[in-house]
């Protein structure tokens, strides 16, 4: 709609592939009002949450949506700023879009969260000389698109999320209203005259009750439809073009809006002529439709779906319609103006009036030919009677109009009913008839489906006969399978079995020859343990007597001193006869760190220099 948001600011220096519709409609708009003397406004408001908010106030509030005596509806308080130049035009743009609700989603970095609703009211006389002056407006309207909230979801954190729900509920509501509007507005022209406005529900939002006068009123309204072509939006982008399709179908009446200027009873005159054979023209039209109607909607037509012929028919009726409540709604304005043209002229007062009353009836008079002035006044007066008396009898005959437009429009609202009740009386036979059909239609295939499902029923039984034999012999033949997997498996077993007690006899015996040849072993190991005690044994001996004999020659310190070198000597021997394979300084290290504990040197040659095989060779 409004393009990149550099083109707000900066549009001049911007390629022109990037101008939005909103700068293209301003560019030509004020092109065109060039040439003549228009004074150009614009206002911008917000439908945020089914509330009206003005973008272009210094302070963001909320307004309310009021009507006016003719129904339309308007915001109260809104700004409206004038412009002379695309670049003011743009720049409250820029101003406003800027202040618009946005947010960060999962499918758009920047999603709109309302609705925007831009105008620019031109108002002017367009070169007239008449008096008259021209009134239009140009509205640009921004949709915010509907969401779905298994897609898009706020991706600000959990606080947010409930005011983009909010956002988005209202949104979608919002939405439906109006695409609710555009299909009645549709099928209007089925509805009947008179019932369109009473049964268009404008009044569902905010939205709607804005866009009321540019979707059913003096307006040529623009869709324009976008699609985002990824394959897990098909179902929106099949919404929004079943919307656009509707749309379509809303039927316009446009007009100049041209105010003219009071006409006098001449003129008017004329145009209650002009007024009168346009109804004329409006009631033939509509007799003829009505006719062809009668004849589309006769019992010798078919009434099996819509024919493209009477969609355009029944478009033209409506649209002959429309164009009599047009010529009433300027038939009445007409009246008003008489109204005004009937008014009593002021009274004469005789030779102490000024010039200015007697130059208002068209009397040029100086103050010195005031008295001379009174006949001519008299004269102005008979012609005021005369002129109220013809506006008098206009106004009577555009009553009379009024009151034959009224009697047209019973006419049409009649044969329309009349219509109606025909159509549905052939619709009703229609339907018996086809009801009838389809009853016989429906017999006929219950027979032919009766019989073809006795026919199923027996095939399928010999089918399943046929299937039930073939599943026994399978059976059979698995079971036979199975058997013989299970002779083979039992074979297998007993094999493994004799394997396994071969292998079990193998190991007993080289087990029976290891422990024989361990208790070799043990027996050699024991002799040469018994004949090294009993070499010890005699060697204490020896050394028992030598001590003896040491005692009874030697000193007590020397006896000490051999007492402590024999025992020393009997605990290294005693330990290199457990240790056999280690030297005998190692021994005699181990024994002198425990101060000559046995017991102690043989546990710490155990832990520290005897490796655990040496040691379990030692042991058996």
């Amino acid at each position: 709609m409004f393009g990149p948001e550099e083109v707000l600011t900066n549009w001049r220096g911007a390629p022109a592939d990037q101008h939005g519709i909103a700068l293209r409609a301003m560019s030509d708009l004020f092109e065109a009002a060039a040439a003549d003397a228009y004074t150009i406004t614009c206002s911008y408001v917000e439908v945020y949450n089914d509330t009206c908010i003005d973008l272009l106030a210094h302070e963001k509030k909320a307004l309310p949506l009021r009507e006016l005596p003719s129904g339309t509806p308007f915001v109260a308080g809104l700004t409206e700023e004038e412009v002379a130049s695309v670049d003011s035009a743009l720049s409250a743009l820029s101003r406003g879009t800027a202040r618009r609700a946005t947010a960060q989603m999962s499918m758009n970095a920047r999603s709109s969260r309302s609705h925007a609703v831009f105008s620019l009211a031109l108002r002017g006389s367009a070169g007239a000389t008449d008096g008259s002056t021209t009134s239009g407006k140009l509205v640009l309207v921004d949709l915010a698109g509907m969401e779905s909230s298994k897609k898009s979801s706020s991706v600000e954190g959990a606080s947010s999320a409930g005011p983009r729900r909010e956002e988005a509920k209202h949104i979608n509501t919002s939405l439906y209203a109006l695409g609710t509007v555009i299909e009645r507005l549709s099928v209007a022209s089925r509805e009947g005259d008179g019932a369109i406005l009473s049964h268009v529900p404008f009044r569902n939002s905010k939205l709607t009750r804005l866009l009321q006068e540019c979707l059913h009123g003096n307006t040529a309204p623009a869709f324009i439809a976008t699609l985002r072509a990824e394959p897990q939006n098909l179902e929106e982008c099949m919404a929004t073009l079943r919307f656009a399709q509707r749309a379509k179908a809303v039927p316009v009446v446009v007009r100049a809006n041209v105010k003219a200027a009071p006409l006098d009873s001449e003129a008017l005159q004329k145009e209650l002529k002009a007024v009168t054979r346009e109804l004329g023209e409006a009631k033939a039209l509509i007799e003829r439709l009505q006719r062809e109607a009668h004849e589309v909607h006769g019992p010798r037509r078919p009434v099996a779906g819509t024919d493209a012929s009477d969609d355009a028919r029944e478009s033209a009726l409506l649209m002959g319609r429309l164009q009599l409540g047009q010529l009433a709604e300027k038939m009445a304005e007409l009246i008003g103006q008489s109204s005004e043209l009937s008014a009593p002229p002021p009274a004469s007062e005789g030779a102490a009036a000024s010039a200015d009353v007697f130059a208002g009836w068209g009397v040029a008079t100086t103050p010195s030919q005031a008295p001379r002035a009174i006949p001519t006044a008299r004269t102005a007066q008979a012609k005021a009677s005369a002129a109220q008396a013809q506006a008098n009898a206009t106004a009577a005959e555009l009553l009379k109009a009024q009151k034959a437009i009224e009697e047209a429009k019973m006419q049409a609202e009649t044969a329309l009913r009349a219509e109606r009740a025909r159509a549905a009386k052939v619709v009703k036979a229609a339907q018996a008839e086809a009801a009838e059909t389809l009853e016989k239609r429906t017999a006929e295939i219950s027979k032919e489906t009766r019989e073809w499902r006795e026919k199923a029923a027996a095939e399928a039984e010999k089918r399943n006969k046929a299937a039930t034999k073939a599943a026994a012999a399978e059976a059979k033949a698995e079971e036979q399978a199975a058997a013989a997997v299970r002779e083979r498996t039992r074979a297998n077993a007993a094999e493994q079995r004799l394997l396994a007690e071969k292998a079990r006899a193998d190991a007993a015996e080289a087990a029976a020859k290891a422990a024989d040849a361990r208790a070799a072993s043990a027996d050699a190991e024991r002799e040469r343990l018994t004949a090294a005690a009993a070499k010890a044994e005699a060697d204490a001996e020896a050394a028992d007597d030598a001590a003896a004999f040491a005692a009874a020659t030697v000193t007590p310190r020397t006896a000490a001193v051999i007492e402590m070198s024999r025992r020393e000597a009997l605990a290294l021997q005693q330990l290199g006869f457990i240790f056999p394979e280690l030297p005998e300084r190692k021994l005699r290290e181990a024994l002198e760190r425990v101060d000559w504990n046995l017991d102690a040197a043989a546990s710490e040659l155990i832990e520290r220099d005897i490796p655990r095989q040496a040691w379990d060779s030692l042991w058996g």
